[in-house]
């Protein structure tokens, strides 16, 4: 319940697309050439109050707290 308290106060609606925050890097690539945000998600369901379901590329569902979330405004989807 604590932990909670730390969670960033924004929400995302079903359907928003979203950027997925990967802190782990590959070995031997330099920091200053990795990208911390991955994906173009786009999400799902809502599960609680900090946590949602999303969708990758090949449509994998995967549950992620609002902490590691971020919105893509810059992404068009073409369907």
């Amino acid at each position: 319940m604590y932990y909670d308290r730390r969670g960033k106060q924004r929400s995302f609606a079903t359907g928003n697309n979203v950027y997925l925050y990967n802190p782990a890097r590959k070995l031997g690539l330099s920091p200053k050439f990795h990208k911390s945000r991955v994906g173009h998600y786009r999400v799902r369901s809502k599960i609680s109050e900090h946590d949602y379901e999303i969708l990758g590329k090949s449509d994998k569902k995967q549950g992620v707290h609002i902490n590691r979330l971020s919105p893509a405004h810059d992404y068009h989807a073409t369907d």
